[in-house]
């Protein structure tokens, strides 16, 4: 939710000395996580998150990797926006 809501990186090295974590996650054994934004159109429409069952420290290629992972995620939905929008614009009108 941070990534999505601050359009940044959100890293969690250990879920139980985060205060803002929400119990699902501990519930669920996760106990670290990382989240970046996917962004189109200069906002952000979700998120892309990974998550590790152990405490760990996200290293910076780790999070380099997940935002241009979120960017091929942002090309392909930019695609999709735009290929319907040619297949709408093709329909005869009624």
């Amino acid at each position: 939710m941070r990534a999505f809501l601050e359009c940044r990186p959100a890293v969690i090295r250990d879920v139980a000395t985060d205060a803002q974590v929400a119990g699902e996650l501990r519930h669920a054994g996760i106990h670290a996580a990382l989240s970046v934004p996917v962004e189109l159109q200069g906002g952000p429409i979700g998120t892309v998150e990974v998550y590790s069952e152990a405490p760990r420290a996200w290293d910076d290629s780790e999070i380099g990797a997940l935002q241009a992972y979120a960017g091929v995620v942002a090309s392909l939905l930019a695609h999709a926006v735009a290929d319907q929008v040619v297949a709408t614009a093709r329909q005869p009108a009624p």
